[in-house]
C-alpha cells in the first residue's frame, strides 16, 4: 500500500488523473513523466486547478532516459505507457535506476496476445510503426533481465472486457443533454469512438491482452 511519505513517479502521466489520485488519496509526493509537452502543460493546469500542486508536479521527457536521478522514487506506478517505447530494454533499465532498493514498480498493460496484428487505430497508435506492443512473457523478462523481481502478476482481459460493456451500456442508458462536456475526443481527436471500438474489437478477438504486474527493486 501507498504511504504518505512516499515519493511516486507516474510514467506516461497524460493529463495528469492518475497522479491526482494518488496524492488525493495516499498523500504521497507524485511527478509525473510524458513525452508530450502540451499534456503536460494541460496536467499542470488541472493541478492547480485541483489545489494539488504542492503535491504533484509534471516533467517532459523520454521515458528511456529518466531525467531523474539514481534511487528517487519509492514505487513507479504505469498505465498502458510500454506499448508506447520501442527501446524496452531502456525503460527497464531506467526503472531500475531510478527506484529505491525495495521500491515497487506497478504496470497496467496492454500486451500483443495472438500475434495477428491489431486493428487500428487504437488509442496508442494510428499506424503500424507507432505501436510497440510485445507479448506478455516479453514484458515479463525485459523487465526481469533488467533485474527488477516479479511478483504480481494478473492477466484482467475478461475484467476489462466487462468493464467496457458495462461503459457501452451506461451510454445506451445515458438520457440525453442539451449540453455537450468535453469527451475523450478531447485528447484521442476526432476518430476517438473508432479507436475505442478497434480497442474492444482487438480484446474480443484475442488479439490483445490486458496484464497487470507488479516488480521489486
Amino acid at each position: 500500500k501507498l504511504q504518505k511519505q512516499y515519493k511516486v513517479l507516474d510514467l506516461g502521466s497524460g493529463l495528469g488523473g492518475p497522479a491526482r489520485f494518488l496524492a488525493q488519496n495516499y498523500g504521497c509526493q507524485v511527478s509525473g513523466l510524458d513525452l508530450v509537452t502540451s499534456y503536460i502543460e494541460a496536467a499542470n493546469v488541472l493541478t492547480k486547478l485541483t489545489g494539488l500542486d504542492d503535491r504533484v508536479d509534471f516533467k517532459q521527457g523520454d521515458m528511456s532516459a529518466i531525467p531523474f536521478e539514481k534511487d528517487s522514487f519509492d514505487c513507479i506506478w504505469s498505465q498502458h505507457t510500454v506499448m508506447n517505447v520501442a527501446d524496452k530494454a531502456a525503460l527497464a533499465a531506467e526503472v531500475k535506476r531510478v527506484l529505491k532498493p525495495g521500491g515497487k514498480a506497478a504496470f497496467y498493460e496492454i500486451c500483443s496476445a495472438s500475434g495477428q496484428p491489431v486493428h487500428l487505430p487504437v488509442a496508442w497508435a494510428s499506424t503500424p510503426e507507432h505501436s510497440h506492443l510485445c507479448t506478455a512473457d516479453e514484458l515479463r523478462k525485459v523487465f526481469s533481465d533488467s533485474g527488477l523481481v516479479p511478483g504480481v502478476w494478473e492477466d484482467l482481459t475478461r475484467l476489462s472486457l466487462d468493464w467496457m460493456d458495462g461503459m457501452v451500456g451506461d451510454i445506451k442508458n445515458r438520457t440525453p443533454k442539451t449540453q455537450a462536456w468535453p469527451g475523450l475526443g478531447l485528447v484521442m481527436g476526432e476518430n476517438a469512438a473508432l479507436k475505442s471500438r478497434n480497442l474492444n474489437r482487438n480484446l474480443r478477438e484475442g488479439r490483445i491482452e490486458v496484464i497487470r504486474a507488479v516488480f521489486t527493486c
